[in-house]
């Protein structure tokens, strides 16, 4: 067996895992890998592919101390044990699947209040009106602007075609014509 990742943390708060990836040696049913008895406080999961000599071990720590080591054994089908890297567990990390104590609150004696009613939610033309003066001074611009722009187009076309002010003044050329080019 050859350890792929040998680097691999094996130091392991509570609810952290690590994955051992390994390739076996031409020959081994990698689908008859087993684990031997572990504490009970790690969990191990060997998986792989269909027909593929690689396979991982998956080892979680669910509850071992900190400072307690363990060498997970690996059971190969008719070859014996091998053993793994040891793994040991460290302080801190998070209990999977574990509820945390709640306290009741004291039961209040006296009139019990009545409930608030809630405000309507607002839609999207509720969140304007929550709108920054700059905000409303900006888009007020960009129309002031859009207004002058388009009345001076609008300018520049009642004068006539080609004639008068307006934002293209000069005379109207057509496109440049080869024969026309020096």
């Amino acid at each position: 067996m050859t350890l792929l990742n040998p680097g691999a943390d094996r130091a392991l708060a509570r609810g952290e895992d690590t994955v051992l990836r390994y390739r076996a040696t031409p020959g081994v049913a990698v689908g008859g890998l087993t684990l031997g008895a572990l504490p009970a406080g790690l969990v191990a999961v060997v998986s792989h592919l269909p027909g593929a000599r690689d396979f991982s071990v998956r080892l979680t720590n669910r509850s071992l101390n900190p400072g307690q080591t363990v060498t997970p054994l690996l059971r190969l089908p008719g070859a014996g044990e091998i053993r793994l890297p040891a793994v040991q567990g460290r302080a801190g990390g998070r209990t999977p699947y574990a509820a945390a104590a709640v306290k009741a609150a004291p039961k209040a004696s006296g009139p019990t209040p009545t409930p608030r009613p809630t405000p309507p939610q607002q839609g999207p033309a509720g969140r304007w009106r929550d709108a920054p003066a700059w905000l409303w001074a900006l888009v007020l611009l960009v129309l002031a602007g859009g207004v002058f722009v388009w009345a001076r187009a609008r300018q520049g076309r009642s004068a006539g075609a080609g004639g008068g002010g307006g934002l293209c003044a000069g005379p109207r050329q057509g496109p440049a014509r080869a024969r026309d080019l020096p």
